[in-house]
C-alpha cells in the first residue's frame, strides 16, 4: 500500500460528505495503491451513517473508524495505528482537496528524501469575506500560502488540513500529543506543529510544497469576530494548562505578572482604537489571549485541588 489518507470528523457530517466526494472525484495516478480512513471522534449526529453510505457506493477503499476518546491527537493517532500505506496523509472535514493532492503528494515523496510535506491551504469562502478580515487574521483559520517556491521549512509552518508524512516516523517519534489539538468544541490546536518540531529538531526534512493543494472551506460563523476572539483565548488558556504541567509555579506570582502585561495589552489596545480598526482588533486578540492564559493557570490549580480532594476523601473511607 502506497498512501493512507486519514479524515478525522466530529459532528461535521454534512461538511464531511462534501470533503468525500472530493476525495472521490481526485485524479489518482493508475499506478498508486491506496486507503481512505474516516476517523469518527465520538460524533453524535450522523457522521456515522454518511460514512458508511459512502463506503458502500464510492467505490472508494474506504473503512470507517471509531475513536470514542474526545480529541483530535486521539483520532488522529488511531488513524496512524490503522493505516497500511507507507505514507500517510492528513486533511479535515470540512476541506475540498485538489483533484491532483494526493497524486502529487505521492511524487513529491518518490522524488525527494522527505519526511514531512505540506502545502496551501486556499480559502473557500461561504459568503462575501468582510472587509476588517485581511490576510493578517488567515492563520486563525488555518489558512497557508507560502508562495510558488518549494521551501524546506526550519520551523512547523505546515497546518493540520494539509500535511502527510512518512508513515516509519511515527515509530521513531511518537503520536500526535494528546495534550493538544482540538477536543470537542474547545479550540485547542498545535499537535501536528509540535510533531512537525520533533522532525525538524531531529534532523528530518519538511517541505512545504505549493502544488499540493486544498481548499479549506469557511462558514459565516467563522467570519465574525467573536469567533476569533474564542479561538485565542482557547489558545492561549492551552498554553497555560501546558505551562502549569511544565512548571507549576507559584499561582499568584503568575496570575500577578499576567495581569500586569495585561494591563499592558489593554493600554495599547485603547490607544489603538483612535488609529485604525484592524490594529485595534489585532491588539483585543493579543489582550483576549492573555487572558486565555489566566484562565488556563487557574483552570489547572482547580483541577488540582479537585484531585487532592477527591484523594483526600476516597483516603477517608479506607480509613473509616
Amino acid at each position: 500500500m502506497n498512501a493512507s489518507v486519514v479524515i478525522c470528523t466530529y459532528n461535521r457530517a454534512q461538511s464531511l460528505k462534501r470533503t468525500l466526494q472530493s476525495i472521490q472525484a481526485m485524479d489518482v495516478p493508475p499506478h498508486l495503491s491506496w486507503e481512505l480512513i474516516i476517523v469518527d471522534n465520538n460524533s453524535s449526529d450522523e457522521t456515522r451513517s454518511v460514512a458508511e453510505a459512502f463506503i458502500e457506493g464510492s467505490g472508494v477503499n474506504a473503512r470507517y473508524s471509531f475513536e470514542g476518546r474526545q480529541g483530535l491527537s486521539y483520532a488522529r493517532n488511531r488513524g496512524v495505528k490503522e493505516a497500511a500505506g507507507a505514507i500517510i496523509a492528513f486533511t479535515d472535514d470540512d476541506v475540498i482537496v485538489d483533484a491532483h493532492w494526493l497524486g502529487n503528494i505521492a511524487a513529491a515523496f518518490e522524488a525527494s528524501d522527505a519526511a514531512c510535506i505540506g502545502g496551501k491551504i486556499m480559502p473557500l469562502w461561504a459568503k462575501p469575506c468582510p472587509q476588517w478580515l485581511t490576510e493578517d487574521f488567515f492563520w486563525y483559520l488555518a489558512l497557508l500560502d507560502r508562495g510558488e517556491r518549494r521551501i524546506r521549512l526550519s520551523e512547523p509552518h505546515l497546518w493540520g488540513a494539509n500535511f502527510a508524512v512518512r508513515a516509519s516516523l511515527f515509530a521513531k517519534y511518537g503520536y500526535f500529543n494528546t495534550a493538544a489539538g482540538r477536543i470537542g468544541d474547545k479550540l485547542y490546536a498545535g499537535e501536528e506543529t509540535q510533531f512537525i518540531r520533533k522532525l525538524i529538531e531531529g534532523g528530518e526534512s519538511v517541505y512545504y510544497i505549493p502544488d499540493i493543494k486544498v481548499h479549506h472551506y469557511i462558514p459565516e460563523q467563522r467570519m465574525k469576530k467573536k469567533y476569533f476572539r474564542r479561538t485565542i483565548f482557547s489558545r492561549g488558556e492551552q498554553l497555560a494548562l501546558a505551562d502549569a504541567h511544565r512548571d507549576d509555579s507559584a499561582l499568584l506570582k503568575v496570575v500577578l505578572y499576567q495581569f500586569g502585561v495585561a494591563t499592558g495589552k489593554l493600554w495599547k489596545y485603547v490607544r489603538a482604537l483612535f488609529t485604525s480598526e484592524r490594529c485595534a482588533f489585532s491588539r483585543q486578540l493579543d489582550l483576549i489571549g492573555n487572558i486565555g492564559y489566566i484562565a488556563g493557570r487557574l483552570k489547572f490549580r482547580r483541577r488540582e485541588y479537585s484531585s487532592a480532594w477527591q484523594r483526600f476523601k476516597r483516603g477517608r473511607k479506607l480509613g473509616a
